[in-house]
């Protein structure tokens, strides 16, 4: 859902850079949306992939 939010026309972040005397701008997701979405993807699989120590507790 995070990614899909991130592609929408509202949410692109232009980065403007500085190479060689040229000024060069690029599209992206922001930061923020990207932070968001790594968290969720993480905390996702440990709950889907639980550690072995914690399935056999007796």
């Amino acid at each position: 859902m995070l990614i899909l939010t991130s592609l929408m026309p509202g949410f692109i972040e232009v980065i403007t850079y500085r190479m060689e005397e040229m000024d060069f701008e690029d599209n992206g997701p922001p930061s923020d949306v990207i932070v968001c979405w790594l968290f969720s993807s993480a905390i996702g699989a440990l709950h889907t992939y639980s550690p072995l120590g914690l399935q056999q507790s007796d």
